[in-house]
């Protein structure tokens, strides 16, 4: 009872959020669970092995099948995401640009993080990612390191201008509404880049070597 009433109190007192981690208080509440059963007293209930087991077991087959069957779909609506950026040459250096964010399997905005895939599968270094912020035990050099962006950048692709944010990239990730419905964050500095390949919602296109920063 005494770490029930501790991890409760920790639940309630704890901060919302640290260093722009949030929500924290609210991870507490499987523990506070596991630990309130266990100050019930759960050995003096009579058919205790039916009154806990099997209902748990039912719960863990349910969770496990519904986990499936939303990673199956949200890997068919991610797309061929690593066979694109496996056409570019590893060790670079990505920006990816994502005017379509959300996801209809899961909740927020996912897409936001798989420039990394490149890193992942290639090497180098990938924008957007967690890499200066407040969090991150990884922190870019001043000198030599990628160029500082507008803060929430990652949210607000529309904004970008090659020659103001992309000289220092080599690639450039898209993810728009495909061929039906292309972005074309180039605007007047097309002859800059070359497409690459595009596959479904995914385009890669690749700085032509003339436009390099000076």
């Amino acid at each position: 009872r005494i770490l029930f009433a501790a991890s409760l109190a920790a639940y309630l007192l704890s901060p919302i959020s640290y260093k722009w981690i949030w929500p924290i208080s609210w991870r507490l509440v499987p523990l506070v669970v596991l630990l309130g059963i266990g100050a019930v007293g759960w050995q003096r209930l009579p058919r205790r092995t039916l009154v806990l087991i099997l209902p748990a077991t039912l719960l863990a087959v349910m969770a496990s099948a519904l986990h499936v069957s939303k990673a199956r779909a949200f890997t068919k609506e991610a797309g061929a995401i690593r066979e694109v950026v496996a056409q570019a040459a590893p060790g670079r250096k990505l920006m990816s640009l994502i005017y379509q964010s959300g996801s209809a399997v899961v909740g927020n905005a996912p897409y936001l993080h798989f420039g990394q895939y490149y890193v992942i599968d290639r090497g180098g270094m990938a924008t957007f990612s967690f890499a200066n912020f407040p969090q991150s035990p990884v922190v870019y050099p001043t000198e030599g390191g990628p160029p500082t962006l507008p803060a929430r950048w990652e949210w607000t692709p529309e904004k970008f201008r090659f020659k103001e944010h992309g000289l220092w990239y080599d690639y450039f990730l898209i993810r728009d509404g495909g061929p039906l419905d292309p972005r074309d964050p180039f605007a007047g500095d097309r002859d800059a880049v070359e497409l690459v390949v595009r596959n479904g919602q995914w385009a890669l296109y690749k700085r032509k070597a003339a436009f390099a920063r000076p």
